[in-house]
């Protein structure tokens, strides 16, 4: 079952002209699904009109809080044609904009005995006005954070056991990502490779991309993975294939400490940890 919001800020669905069904009813809808076996999803957009890092955080909270089972982020991207691409509404936002090639979207192509390389780059949204750059990046690293330790059912039970206990998902994922901002473990260097690799796939202007895929043997190293992967799958990817012991180690030790400043960790919610 699919609801999407894209936001649910009041001032941000006004912008964008936008109206959404009441929270609630989304809540009802995801506790529906999951009687039933289902799984339930929601769609958020970073970096819209208005957007800041407090109000995209909160958007991506009440879905997760709301038993939604996978909320899934996305860029916002400038559309030619839209109403949001015009000269007027990127003045009116303050859009800051940066350029890259879109995954898997590449390719060499033979037509007529003519040979082609193609690669599909398109304008995305990376702050505004109301969002910093660093905003917007703080808000990428939260997103990480959602997709390794919500989004895959991969810690479910755990998370619903929180739940059956009154404490919500939300504040097990803010403290990982606060964990994730600090200097040392493994979700840490996953975020620093994360925007590592999202920093040399960036570019600020469709020049200086189209210029870079221009040098010899560049569209290959697009077509390897090593340029122009989806950088959310690739490192959510990598933290449960390459990482998954260290990363539930890290979120059973949260989910303990939360529990613990609730003054309701005993000797047999240990020994229930303990063997989940």
């Amino acid at each position: 079952m699919g609801a999407s919001v894209q936001s649910t800020n009041a001032q941000v669905l006004k912008n964008i002209k936008r109206t959404n069904l009441p929270l609630e009813a989304l809540v009802e809808m995801a506790k529906n699904s999951a009687k039933n076996g289902g799984n339930s999803y929601s769609e958020v957009i970073l970096g819209l009109p208005g957007d800041t890092k407090d109000s995209h955080f909160q958007s991506v909270f009440d879905m997760i809080d709301g038993g939604i089972n996978e909320v899934r982020m996305y860029q916002l991207i400038m559309l030619d044609g839209t109403e949001l691409a015009t000269k007027d509404t990127r003045e009116r936002y303050g859009f800051k904009n940066q350029w890259r090639v879109l995954p898997r979207c590449m390719g060499h192509y033979s037509i007529y005995g003519n040979r082609f390389s193609v690669a599909e780059i398109h304008e995305v949204c990376v702050g505004n006005n109301t969002m910093s750059h660093q905003d917007y990046l703080d808000c990428r690293k939260l997103n990480l954070v959602v997709e390794i330790f919500n989004n895959g059912k991969v810690f479910s039970e755990l998370l619903l056991f929180l739940n059956m206990l009154g404490i919500p998902s939300s504040k097990v994922i803010y403290e990982i990502y606060l964990r994730a901002l600090d200097d040392e473990g493994i979700i840490v260097a996953l975020v620093r490779e994360f925007k590592e690799d999202e920093d040399k796939n960036f570019f600020d202007t469709r020049e200086q991309l189209e210029e870079f895929l221009q040098q010899p043997g560049m569209l290959d190293r697009y077509l390897s993975g090593e340029y122009g992967a989806n950088q959310i799958m690739r490192f959510r990817s990598k933290a449960l294939l390459q990482h998954l012991e260290d990363n539930t180690q890290m979120i059973f030790d949260v989910v303990r400490k939360q529990l613990d400043v609730q003054n309701i960790l005993n000797d047999e919610i240990s020994l229930y940890l303990e063997e989940l």
